[in-house]
């Protein structure tokens, strides 16, 4: 890490995995239940979408509070 602190949490991973629940219910709840257990792109697709929204936002949530 080259001497720089590294903090240690959770945040990203834990954003990460409710990301990757929420988009399919989400998405689920918002109408697409008759066509989306039948394809399997959207299977793949919707959880993949929403680990990686959700990694986005709890780096992004990191930075601010180390900021602060």
């Amino acid at each position: 890490m080259g001497g720089k602190r590294f903090p240690k949490t959770f945040l990203p991973v834990w954003l990460a995995m409710a990301g990757s629940y929420l988009a399919p219910v989400a998405a689920w709840f918002a109408g697409l239940e008759p066509s989306w257990p039948t394809c399997l792109v959207w299977a793949w697709a919707l959880p993949f979408a929403g680990s990686w929204a959700g990694l986005v936002a709890g780096f992004l949530l990191q930075r601010r509070k180390a900021c602060r």
